[in-house]
């Protein structure tokens, strides 16, 4: 039989053990990193419509848990034994999949964004032009693709 703390010992070894070769393998990419963040925090100073499209997007999150929370309560309330389980089924499903929906949604309006902060064009309405596309002609592509990250 094996001392007490040797599997605590033994998993900590293995966990350092895990983080040297994540820092010897990632390093390369810590001055692409950086980069990257200072860019991303020059476009969000420049533009703070993202932090309207991250409020815009608690907001939905807020309102599309709401709606299912109290959709599926009162679909309990009101159904027989045997299909309460193809509800609460289907209420997972339709519940992950708008939460899904609802994240990529507000991922392509700070893509729309960034974009057009890239491509130089001023637009003084940033987030609504992109919260447009988004919500219009990408919907369904949004929809879909969300639909296959959760499967």
């Amino acid at each position: 039989r094996a001392a007490p703390g040797v599997a605590g010992l033994l998993f900590a070894v293995f966990g350092v053990c895990q983080l040297v070769v994540a820092c010897r393998r990632h390093a390369r990419s810590v001055p692409l990193t950086a980069k990257l963040t200072e860019v991303t925090s020059d476009v969000i100073n420049v533009r703070p419509c993202f932090h309207s499209a991250m409020a815009l997007g608690v907001f939905l999150g807020f309102i599309w848990t709401a709606t299912c929370t109290l959709a599926l309560a009162r679909a309990f309330i009101e159904v027989r034994e045997v299909a309460r389980y193809i509800l609460v089924s289907s209420g997972i499903l339709l519940f992950a999949w708008g939460s899904l929906v609802v994240t990529k949604l507000c991922h392509m309006v700070h893509c729309g964004i960034f974009g057009l902060w890239y491509h130089g064009k001023n637009c003084p309405r940033a987030m609504l032009s992109s919260l447009r596309v988004a919500a219009t002609t990408s919907f369904g592509s949004v929809c879909f693709g969300s639909l296959l990250v959760w499967f």
